[in-house]
């Protein structure tokens, strides 16, 4: 598997949309690759901060400047390949 593939796992993982095969090849795709588990772990905690009662949602929708802007995840995502 190559980072490529695994980040779209990654997606499919954070919204519980993923098999067990599939798990098990992420999983053993992020024991050798830290660049894909720091992706991973950005993942959750943006998924984590948009959970209800999170800090984040009593901030609100955010300016409409800011809406769709990247963060530093996402960046990473589509622009590390291996």
């Amino acid at each position: 598997m190559n980072c490529d593939e695994a980040r779209n796992l990654m997606q499919a993982c954070a919204d519980g949309k993923i098999g067990a095969a599939d798990s098990v090849r992420l999983e053993k795709h992020l024991e050798d690759c830290d660049d894909c588990i720091e992706v991973m772990a950005a993942l959750q905690a943006r998924r984590a901060a948009h959970r209800p009662g999170s800090a984040l949602e009593a901030l609100g929708t955010p300016p409409p400047a800011l809406a769709g802007a990247p963060t530093s995840a996402s960046a990473r995502i589509s622009t590390t390949g291996d």
